[in-house]
């Protein structure tokens, strides 16, 4: 009897089915001492956070409230599948997508806005300059986010001088300076030392790969796709020219291979490519986020011209250009740049992520 099971189907005043072990479908008095599993309906609000759904690997169920950071931007469907990222031998599991815009609109926008700085959603979307940012992706090594700033900090900033890597540039000493990191009067929030305050302690310190990419069939010319470009940068890290690594640092920027990937695994945005077109369609690009950075004269304007850490060598680093392409140029012009951090893991996320609703961190005491 115990692998007999009751159902909630009667049959009559005295009777009601159950289902025998063979499979069929039969009657039984009340009285019946059989088998029960209870059932019941879950809120449509409930998110499934992992598994497959076999026998041997169940789905994993978490009241939305509860998610942490990582596992909230782990649903998002705009993130890139888990085996692209590992094919490429890569940690960081990106936000990808491209955009449409008419104007100042854009549309089929991709959902990784965040706030930092406030946990009011109301002073975030007020203030998008000084609050509004983008998440990258997630770092699947440890969970942490990795967020930039959505509209350019500055229009006029050089790389450096001489001939500098990353760890000796102007820029980066800047970026961790008082440009951004220490003492700045407007962006209070970020404040370093004695002063430290609650947003930068969740700023996560960061290992900082750099080296030489070549313009050539190495690096980034005009048959490499993002896949490439990001393989092709990862070896100059590794073991180019003039390679290293700057440790423990906050600030830094986004890495060429960033702004390839942010567009998806195909795209081609070498300055001698056709196709980089496509790549200015990128959540990522400058355009796309920061419209007061725009000229209202000429094509490819500088002030959309977004600096990146990659250097191609003593005298030039790249940067992606107002009409899509990555291209290389002297370490003294004067561009845009757009802070880029990672956040510690285990925050709490609410909000959707999208730009009237971007995702808040909560709990953090201001």
């Amino acid at each position: 009897p115990s692998n007999d099971e009751w159902t909630m189907s009667r049959h009559d005043s005295s009777r009601a089915w159950y289902v025998y072990p063979d499979g069929h479908v039969a009657d039984y008095y009340f009285s019946g001492a059989y088998s029960v599993r209870p059932v019941f309906y879950l809120s449509s609000e409930i998110k499934i956070i992992d598994g497959d759904g076999s026998r041997d690997n169940p789905y994993i169920i978490k009241d939305p409230n509860l998610l942490t950071a990582e596992e909230k931007i782990l649903l998002s469907p705009q993130l890139e599948d888990e085996q692209q990222m590992k094919d490429r031998g890569d940690t960081l599991r990106r936000f990808q997508g491209q955009v449409t815009t008419s104007g100042a609109s854009i549309t089929n926008d991709v959902n990784n806005y965040i706030c930092f700085g406030t946990g009011v959603k109301a002073t975030c979307t007020g203030n998008t300059d000084k609050y509004l940012y983008r998440i990258i992706g997630i770092d699947t090594s440890n969970n942490e986010l990795k967020i930039m700033k959505r509209e350019a900090l500055d229009t006029s900033q050089t790389w450096g001088s001489g001939s500098p890597t990353w760890a000796d540039s102007t820029l980066q000493k800047n970026l961790n300076g008082t440009l951004f990191l220490k003492a700045h009067s407007t962006y209070e929030y970020m404040q370093e030392g004695e002063t430290e305050t609650a947003w930068t302690k969740l700023i996560s310190p960061h290992d900082w790969g750099y080296g030489d990419v070549p313009n050539d069939s190495s690096g980034f010319d005009s048959s490499t796709t993002s896949i490439q470009a990001y393989q092709n940068e990862q070896t100059a890290i590794k073991s180019g020219s003039n390679h290293g690594t700057l440790n423990e640092t906050k600030i830094g920027l986004i890495y060429a291979s960033d702004y390839y990937l942010s567009g998806g695994n195909s795209l081609m945005c070498h300055c001698s490519s056709s196709s980089y077109s496509e790549c200015k369609k990128s959540w990522m690009h400058l355009s796309n986020n920061d419209t007061s950075s725009l000229s209202t004269t000429g094509s490819n304007p500088p002030t959309t011209f977004d600096w990146t850490i990659s250097r191609l060598d003593s005298k030039y680093a790249w940067l992606v250009d107002g009409v899509g392409s990555m291209e290389p140029l002297n370490f003294g012009s004067a561009y845009s740049v757009r802070p880029v951090f990672y956040l510690k893991s285990g925050l709490k996320l609410s909000g959707e992520g999208i730009l009237e609703s971007p995702f808040i961190i909560e709990g953090v005491k201001e």
